[in-house]
């Protein structure tokens, strides 16, 4: 079955909502594999590097999903810190930035 996963990540000031995606491409096998992940990472294989998410590095899974953190770090470049969430409103993010 083929499938995508698409990380999201939304910044909120309590005032405007910004949203960041990317996309990633493979598909949903019934085996889990892997131990670098959770939840889908275990069993969405991307075909082109033979591996499910859970059992690529850091770096293997940024390159199937990194646009959306370099989105975001463009996005905190160009705005001021007022801007950006309180930790309120922030509900967490998948990835630590580094």
């Amino acid at each position: 079955m083929a499938d995508e996963t698409q990380p999201t990540v939304t910044n909120t000031n309590g005032n405007v909502c910004k949203v960041f995606y990317s996309r990633g491409y493979g598909e949903i096998i019934q085996e889990k594999r892997g131990t670098n992940g959770r939840n889908y990472d275990l069993i969405f294989y991307v075909r082109s590097v033979n591996k499910t998410l859970a059992e690529m590095t850091e770096e293997e899974q940024e390159g199937v999903w990194g646009d959306v953190w370099n989105q975001v770090g463009k996005y905190l470049i160009q705005h001021k810190p007022e801007d950006l969430p309180t930790p309120q409103n922030h509900q967490g993010t998948r990835r630590r930035l580094r």
